[in-house]
């Protein structure tokens, strides 16, 4: 009785790891694509803008008054220096010439 239980959650574990990497490779993808856009985007603008992490997988391009506007609302349960990168800052641009 116990063999095919044991069976049973071993596969369980085994797509639960399955799905485990494709998120991160995802995530990853999604990561390298809003920065790779972001730079274009800067570029193009002549403005410094900041990548910032919503959720995983979810990555915005935001400006400067975006930006202050959004750790504003958050800032009671953190505090983040929004000129560093950490957690929620992923990115900032070159300051434009």
């Amino acid at each position: 009785m116990t063999w095919p239980i044991n069976l049973k959650i071993d596969i369980q574990r085994w797509n639960y790891r399955r799905k485990q990497k494709k998120a991160k490779r995802l995530d990853l993808d999604k990561m390298a694509k809003a920065i790779i856009k972001a730079n274009l985007q800067s570029e193009r603008t002549k403005k410094r803008l900041w990548v910032i992490k919503f959720a995983p997988a979810d990555y915005q391009i935001l400006v400067k008054p975006q930006v202050k506007a959004f750790f504003r609302t958050i800032r009671p349960m953190i505090n983040v220096n929004f000129y560093h990168t950490n957690e929620y800052v992923i990115h900032i641009t070159r300051k434009p010439e």
